[in-house]
């Protein structure tokens, strides 16, 4: 998908001609919920790097 490969969600409804972002988010996300340990390992890092 668009957003896996770095593209904001706003240009992603854009693309698809959705109303609003919302939507697209509302009917996609299902796709990430595979990434749930690397967001995971992704806010264990962020918080490690708060000195």
């Amino acid at each position: 998908m668009l957003i896996k490969k770095g593209a904001t969600p706003k240009q992603v409804q854009k693309r698809l001609g959705h109303a609003k972002p919302s939507i697209t988010l509302n009917v996609y996300t299902h796709l990430w919920e595979a990434d749930e340990d690397r967001t995971a390992d992704m806010m264990e890092s962020a918080l490690n790097d708060v000195p």
